[in-house]
């Protein structure tokens, strides 16, 4: 069962009630996201960037 996607533009969760978008890519905007994905995505008030660690 798939319960997060991840792609160069956003962390998605997969949840019984859909997908909810978790993060975004460093630059990216949840407009840019959303035109992106053609599925239904819930957007919470806060979606922060990616954070990425060497």
């Amino acid at each position: 069962m798939v319960k997060k996607i991840v792609t160069e533009l956003a962390v998605i969760e997969v949840t019984s009630q859909g997908l909810v978008l978790r993060e975004r890519a460093p630059g990216i905007t949840v407009d840019e996201i959303k035109k992106a994905t053609a599925a239904k995505m819930t957007v919470p008030g806060d979606v922060p960037e990616m954070r990425f660690t060497v």
